[in-house]
């Protein structure tokens, strides 16, 4: 087996360079508004949905979208989606209440 002197082959990865000057700067650090439901409208999609005697699993199904959806809505923990809620409140037949929301 002489025709078989083989080296081994050692590969290595170069070394990161790091730099050490000033720290990275931290571009678009805007505080951002988060809109949230308002209470006023999560009690009139509440006082609605109970009025029709719907439960939040069946008021999500009419409106093509899963329970947890709605229950966000009536906790106003969901960001606020004006489609969704004009969806709901025509499904509902709720015409009096201002689609409005809160910023956080």
């Amino acid at each position: 087996m002489f025709h078989q002197e083989w080296e081994p082959v050692i590969i290595r990865k170069p070394k990161p360079v790091i730099e050490k000057s000033a720290p990275p700067k931290q571009v678009g650090l805007e505080e951002k508004r988060i809109k949230m439901y308002s209470k006023e409208l999560a009690d009139a999609i509440i006082n609605g949905r109970l009025t029709l005697r719907l439960s939040q699993a069946e008021l999500a199904k009419r409106c093509h979208v899963v329970p947890g959806v709605i229950q966000e809505i009536e906790a106003r923990k969901g960001v606020y989606d004006a489609e969704l809620i004009n969806k709901v409140l025509r499904i509902l037949k709720i015409q009096n209440v201002q689609r409005r929301y809160v910023e956080h």
